[in-house]
């Protein structure tokens, strides 16, 4: 599916040229290369989602407009000529937005995942959430709406319709930000990974709850999950957690975030301590650790560099 927004993408591009119309476009990305010293395991370059993406709206009459995004993962470390290694498709979708909200056709992060709220604090590293908590799913093939904010709230919904594999998933959010606080609630219902091969792919029921407080310096967050296997006879319903604490001070971030969960396996534990150093608003360098509980004890060492544009 990707080819065909890439397409589509590129054909806007190219649009002002034939029809003399101003259709803005945005070239975005991030770089993000690190040195990981794992034990057990051997010692290598990493590169966390690094990504290319291309963005735009073209207005139509009145508020509404056509909006889209190609958006590519690049390893940069080992990525070859191959496709497989190369590129792997991240939100990429085309659509209408309106005063009512808008809605869309393609692969896109699952409300249910936007309810984590960044909470996150090492999202897209070696611990990352994913390894604690299911439901971090990009969803494909799928439709999504997303509603106006309104007084601070915003609702989000999903339908991955159903094949001849699988019930259609459903996933659904409410958000709320107000000054210094920001809460997520979400829902998945026979929610899938649908780019996995039938025999490993996981469906769950879920519920999950943030909240997410910034007075000044600090940043404070926890989320709080119960998901139940549907696919898997005799699942039990289990919990998990996590909590996370950042405090800034100049141009230095301090970073600290712990959960435990008994979804992905019994008692796993993660543990995670960082300090950044932000040169600018988009370019970091970094030191986190990653200390993984998972039927046996692993660590994570990761230095490395990060720059978006």
């Amino acid at each position: 599916m990707s080819k065909y927004l890439l397409i589509f993408a590129l054909i806007l591009c190219g649009a002002p040229a034939l029809a003399g119309t101003d259709i803005p476009v945005e070239l975005y990305g991030e770089i993000n290369v690190s040195y990981d010293s794992n034990d057990p395991g051997d010692d290598d370059w990493e590169s966390y989602v690094s990504r290319l993406g291309l963005k735009g709206a073209y207005k139509l009459n009145g508020n509404l407009q056509i909006v889209y995004q190609v958006e590519q993962e690049v390893d940069v470390v080992s990525g070859g000529t191959e496709r497989d290694t190369l590129l792997g498709t991240r939100n990429s979708f085309v659509g209408l937005k309106g005063k009512y909200g808008t809605i869309y056709f393609g692969a896109h992060d699952t409300p249910f995942k936007k309810a984590q709220n960044k909470m996150d604090q090492f999202n897209d590293q070696a611990g990352d959430i994913k390894n604690l908590l299911v439901g971090e799913v990009r969803a494909k093939d799928t439709w999504f709406y997303h509603s106006p904010k309104y007084n601070g709230w915003q609702f989000q919904g999903m339908l991955i319709p159903s094949d001849s594999n699988f019930d259609s998933s459903k996933s659904a959010s409410l958000l709320y930000k107000s000054d210094d606080w920001d809460f997520g609630f979400g829902v998945d219902a026979d929610t899938r990974k649908n780019d996995r091969s039938v025999n490993r792919t996981n469906v769950y029921d879920s519920l999950r709850a943030s909240a997410q407080f910034t007075p000044g310096s600090w940043k404070f967050g926890l989320i709080v999950q119960r998901s139940e296997q549907q696919n898997a006879p005799g699942a039990d319903s289990e919990t998990g957690y996590v909590a996370s604490v950042a405090y800034k001070v100049n141009n230095w971030s301090l970073l600290a975030q712990h959960g435990d969960s008994d979804i992905v396996g019994s008692d796993v534990t993660s543990s995670n301590v960082g300090v950044h150093y932000n040169f600018t608003k988009g370019t970091k360098a970094y030191i986190y650790y990653w200390d993984y509980d998972k039927g046996g004890d692993s660590d994570t060492l990761s230095i490395g560099v990060e720059h978006k544009f």
